[in-house]
């Protein structure tokens, strides 16, 4: 038999628990950090190309305004796209980056959720338990949340705080993904949260995500992972086995 397959013991299934974050988690935070980084840096360099692109059609503007009294306005045209000088720079300096930021919010949270799910995985050989987070009502991270607490037996009460940044950022990610970041009238959680950081800003009921947010938002998804990790180490402690 492999060694790969040889069942593991008790003590080694909670060590691989209790190692999670380290080598699971933290790890994969980091890599979402780089991620965020790179977005970020594509979107300055979509900006950049845009403005030196309307300084060139500005000064073609000037040039035929000094061969012509009263020229038709031509169409400015980048990366694809022809229209209004200023609709144009509400897309490349607003709308894209958004978009960007948006579906990277989506990606980043998506990662979040399956390094809970893994951890739940973790928890289900260490108890041995013959119930799967799937089979918990509900979805997401907040399923994955209920199977730590019910079927792992963590204490999550100290991390109150923390698990409140995660709904928030999950309501963003939600209002993204399913309403194309249009703001419901009277939804209080997302307006409140747009009072609390610079970071997300409210425009004519649409959200738009500013540079840092990412970094914001994989910063508190780490906090909560550092949440789970003390309560796996206080749970399978040698006193708790």
């Amino acid at each position: 038999m492999a060694l790969s397959k040889l069942p593991l013991s008790e003590f080694q299934r909670q060590t691989r628990l209790k190692q999670w974050f380290h080598f699971d988690a933290a790890y994969s935070m980091d890599i979402l950090r780089s991620y965020a980084q790179s977005v970020e840096v594509q979107v300055k360099t979509s900006i950049t190309e845009y403005h030196a692109r309307r300084k060139d059609w500005e000064d073609e503007l000037t040039e035929l305004l000094q061969s012509e009294p009263h020229p038709e306005e031509p169409d400015f045209e980048h990366a694809g796209l022809k229209g209004h000088v200023k609709d144009l720079e509400d897309v490349f300096e607003e709308y894209f980056p958004s978009l960007q930021r948006s579906s990277a919010l989506a990606a980043i949270y998506s990662a979040f959720e399956n390094e809970l799910n893994r951890l739940c995985d973790l928890v289900q050989s260490a108890v041995g338990s013959g119930l799967r987070f799937q089979d918990l009502n509900g979805n997401g991270v907040e399923r994955a949340r209920n199977y730590l607490i019910k079927v792992g037996g963590f204490d999550l009460s100290a991390g109150e705080r923390e698990w409140n940044a995660i709904t928030k950022i999950r309501e963003v990610r939600n209002c993204f993904v399913h309403a194309d970041g249009i703001v419901k009238e009277g939804d209080r959680t997302i307006t409140a949260y747009t009072k609390e950081t610079t970071l997300l800003t409210l425009h004519r009921k649409k959200l738009e995500l500013q540079e840092g947010f990412l970094e914001e938002v994989i910063s508190a998804l780490l906090r909560y992972c550092e949440v789970l990790a003390r309560a796996a180490a206080a749970r399978f402690s040698d006193g708790n086995l």
